[in-house]
């Protein structure tokens, strides 16, 4: 999942340029591309940044209506409707391709990627926001846990035809 850094052109495809990536994009995604006759003669990639995440429960915009009914002591139970039992959940992704160079069947790049996951209980949103409940005993962490992977990739690719097969690979220092 952390090796594949993508593009502005890739994002517009949804996902299906594997197959038209070509020059310094071949890298990461494809590197038997590098070796097609369409391939570039060369090509150059500056820095770009790619950011994606989802969320599950409340978003973001349901955050001013909670602290507002937190300053003036409305319930907030409407807020509190929204977290599945489960609890809420967030993903996330950055990838900023700093540098790729593609001469030829040959490409090198440096990227530098952060994905990671976090997800609060229920129970625990409900003690933040509403407080201690007297007497309640049964809160549960439920489903609250975090983690974050943050690297860098070095990586070299070589394309190669053979027959009419083109093939390629790939090596990544992370």
């Amino acid at each position: 999942e952390a090796q594949v850094p993508v593009s502005p052109r890739a994002l517009g495809m949804g996902g299906a340029y594997v197959g038209a990536a070509r020059g310094y994009e071949a890298l990461f995604l494809n590197p038997a591309n590098l070796a097609l006759p369409d391939n570039p003669r060369w090509s150059i990639a500056f820095p770009q940044v790619t950011a994606g995440g989802t969320i599950l429960g409340p978003s973001f915009q349901d955050l001013p209506d909670l602290y507002a009914a937190l300053d003036d002591g409305s319930p907030v139970d409407e807020f509190l409707a929204k977290i599945p039992e489960s609890g809420t959940e967030a993903h996330f992704d950055v990838r900023a391709p700093l540098a790729t160079l593609q001469i030829g069947r040959m490409a090198l790049g440096v990227n530098y990627g952060s994905i990671g996951q976090h997800s609060i209980g229920k129970d625990i949103i409900e003690l933040f926001v509403e407080g201690y409940e007297e007497g309640r005993s049964d809160y549960t962490v439920g489903n609250t846990v975090g983690s974050r992977l943050t690297y860098w990739d070095v990586a070299l690719g070589y394309g190669q035809k053979v027959g009419p097969l083109s093939l390629g690979v790939t090596g990544h220092y992370l």
